[in-house]
């Protein structure tokens, strides 16, 4: 679990993600570095369209990585394709509105991390790279974040079937069932 060890200076490092991604529609992302005493910092941060690759900043971890944060542009995304298919502005805190709706008729958390994420995290994990946790804030929700931490270290079976679905068509759904058990979910109030 991670939770306990957010420190307010990492929380504030969240809130500061997110405001950018809000402002510029971007992703921004940082490595979670956790020292001998397991206290967590935070590396440099990195910015980019969609999947960032944060594993250049590996070596700003001098111990172990714990995982990464990084955040998802949903209203911003959500704007760019409704005005571009109304062909008309849409404010954006009206697009923000209608995505919270939208979740809450589904019951979908806007915080919780992709397929995609999950899959790699299980794969950094069972690789030795990371601990294995994973961590996502949105330009909809700004006060909390939601951060997926392995139960324990990944095995063979659910490695193979990690690398097989990563390369697969559902990498663009949400997490399926078969890995929620593998891991603990924690929502974080910043």
């Amino acid at each position: 679990m991670i939770k306990d060890k957010i420190t307010p200076e990492l929380k504030n490092r969240f809130k500061e993600e997110i405001l950018k991604s809000r402002e510029d529609g971007k992703e921004h992302g940082f490595l979670l570095c956790s020292d001998k005493k397991e206290k967590l910092s935070a590396t440099k941060s990195i910015v980019g369209d969609n999947n960032l690759f944060l594993k250049p900043l590996k070596n700003q971890c001098g111990f172990k990585i714990r995982g990464d944060f990084h955040t998802h542009p949903h209203a911003n995304g959500a704007k760019h394709f409704f005005e571009k298919k109304l062909g008309t502005k849409i404010p954006i805190e009206d697009v923000r509105k209608g995505i919270i709706d939208a979740a809450k008729t589904k019951n979908v958390s806007l915080t919780a991390p992709s397929y995609g994420d999950i899959l790699g995290t299980m794969i950094l994990n069972y690789n030795n790279e990371i601990l294995g946790t994973t961590c996502i804030g949105t330009d909809v929700e700004p006060d909390k974040i939601e951060c997926w931490s392995t139960k324990d270290h990944i095995k063979k079976e659910d490695f193979d079937k990690a690398v097989e679905e990563i390369n697969s068509p559902a990498i663009n759904s949400n997490p399926l069932k078969w890995v929620r058990p593998l891991f603990n979910k924690e929502v974080i109030n910043l």
